[in-house]
């Protein structure tokens, strides 16, 4: 090592390595890079090891040369890698386009089901509705299954178009913009990232309109679920109408009225004021804690909007991580604390004002304690508004 690089040069000319190495891996991903044989990308892939994104563009490549048992494999190992280091929703991307090329064996699918589960990756909701169908309905289900891979710029739906259609990012982050119901001609819009949801996932014969746009803002991949399977799904199965009425409602946030009380609580600064501790798995240091408020709070759930400064403060490395709720007034008079996880996080834009909003996922409760919960909110909110029990009985 030339002694002239001085102290530190070590880390500087690794960090300058690591650099050059994701350009690479980026450039290779956006097809900037033309790789035009299968031994020149597996040695690409043996160049830059841990990359599991690249052994996915291994995979995609050689399905493309119709090579499917050799595609397999690569998927298959993509899949692991990504859940090693926390990726779940790259590694069912993975998963299913590997089960579209080689019919899975039932054991297979439900075994993967089950690290999911075990690694806390798949809410109740989910896992109930797994359990409820059958393997062949469940096999006909990932075949309906796209993935979608768009480029910055790359628009994925327009507004107006038919509603058919429910979008899962499992990579990269889209743009969803709003028209603004209070103001004509102003929009706001909403950055969607790994995991988040998008499209009424309510299963409904009536064919619908988007009343929105959905836009690629970097290099991104997409699963994209018909809605016509679903409705499949719930005739043969009614109660499960209920279960993916749950699952989306983490995805509320994205429909126009979740938008729109956003704005105003953006505007007016109304709701239950909540303070929220983030434990990020793994880490010594202090959990991080957020302030905000909430108009949206249920028996399952949160939705918070954080004060004006918190957009950079929460990212896909936390989702799933504990979370500790505390609803009360500043005094800390009285104060209640609720257990939970992070389920998602958006970062909002309102007239070019951006913002971010957390969804959590209370831990089980009773029933009884729930009822309590939503009670104690609302009193709370109402006395941080200056508003009286007798005058909100009186409206």
């Amino acid at each position: 090592w030339p002694a002239s690089r001085g102290i530190g040069g070590r880390d500087q000319w690794n960090t300058h390595i690591e650099h050059d190495e994701l350009g690479i891996i980026g450039k290779i991903l956006h097809g900037e890079i033309k790789i035009q044989t299968a031994e020149a990308f597996e040695n690409f892939v043996n160049m830059f090891p841990g990359h599991p994104e690249l052994n996915k563009a291994f995979a995609d490549f050689l399905a493309h040369e119709k090579t499917p048992l050799f595609a397999c494999h690569e998927y298959c190992r993509s899949a692991r890698q990504f859940l090693k280091i926390g990726k779940p929703a790259q590694a069912i991307g993975a998963k299913l386009q590997e089960w579209q090329l080689i019919d899975p064996v039932e054991e297979e699918v439900f075994g993967f089901l089950d690290t999911l589960e075990q690694g806390g990756f798949l809410n109740k909701y989910l896992w109930d509705c797994i359990n409820t169908v059958s393997f062949p309905e469940l096999e006909e289900l990932i075949q309906s299954f796209s993935i979608m891979t768009a480029l910055e710029g790359d628009e994925l739906v327009k507004t107006g178009d038919d509603e058919d259609a429910i979008f899962v990012v499992l990579a990269g982050t889209l743009e969803q913009k709003f028209q603004d119901d209070e103001q004509a001609g102003k929009e706001s819009s909403i950055l969607l990232a790994t995991n988040s949801i998008c499209g009424d996932i309510t299963p409904s014969p009536e064919s619908q309109q988007a009343s929105y746009s959905l836009k690629a803002t970097d290099f991104s991949e997409v699963l994209k679920i018909p809605k016509s399977n679903l409705e499949k799904i719930c005739s043969r199965h009614p109660h499960l109408e209920k279960t993916f009425m749950h699952i989306g409602r983490q995805a509320a946030i994205r429909a126009g009225k979740k938008v729109k009380n956003l704005r105003k609580a953006a505007r007016q600064n109304i709701g239950i004021p909540i303070r929220v501790e983030l434990f990020p798995k793994g880490s010594s240091k202090s959990p991080i804690e957020l302030i905000g408020n909430s108009n949206d709070i249920s028996l399952g759930g949160v939705c918070i909007h954080l004060d004006a400064g918190a957009t950079a403060l929460t990212g896909s490395n936390l989702i799933n991580q504990k979370a500790q709720i505390k609803i009360g007034l500043p005094d800390d008079a009285v104060c209640l604390v609720i257990m939970g996880k992070l389920i998602w996080s958006e970062e909002l834009s309102t007239s070019g004002i951006k913002s971010r909003a957390l969804g959590i996922g209370f831990d089980n409760m009773p029933p009884s304690l729930g009822g309590l919960l939503v009670i104690f909110a609302n009193t709370v909110g109402e006395a941080a508004m200056g508003v009286s029990h007798d005058e909100v009985c009186m409206k």
